[in-house]
């Protein structure tokens, strides 16, 4: 489960989507469901340091948004299905740009000069 988390949470930071909680394709949903994790780290920093509670943050997340979000296996393929798609990428970036605001920013700032 700590892979699936961890693909979750990288693709959620990296990458950011905010969306609404709507039911709309697989797809729509994923963005959705990877910027709402990615966005309650950055809103409680302290989650991030917490792997058990990311875990369950991801799966309650995940499965207010259809995906059977327990199951391991199945995580891992939909986070690989996505995890180079362009649109996606974008739109989950922009998603978390948008709840991470400086701190992303900043972030981002301190991760190119190193």
């Amino acid at each position: 489960m700590k892979k699936l988390i961890i693909s979750l949470v990288g693709l959620s930071l990296v990458l950011g989507v905010f969306a609404g909680c709507g039911m709309g394709s697989e797809k729509d949903r994923f963005v959705s469901a990877s910027v709402e994790v990615g966005c309650a780290i950055f809103d409680n920093p302290d989650l991030f340091a917490d792997a058990e509670a990311v875990d369950s943050k991801a799966i309650a997340v995940f499965s207010e948004y259809g995906f059977d979000a327990t199951d391991e296996d199945a995580m891992l393929i939909l986070t690989e299905k996505y995890q180079n798609d362009e649109e996606i990428l974008k739109a989950v970036q922009e998603g978390i740009t948008e709840c991470a605001g400086d701190a992303l920013g900043q972030m981002l700032m301190d991760e190119a000069n190193l």
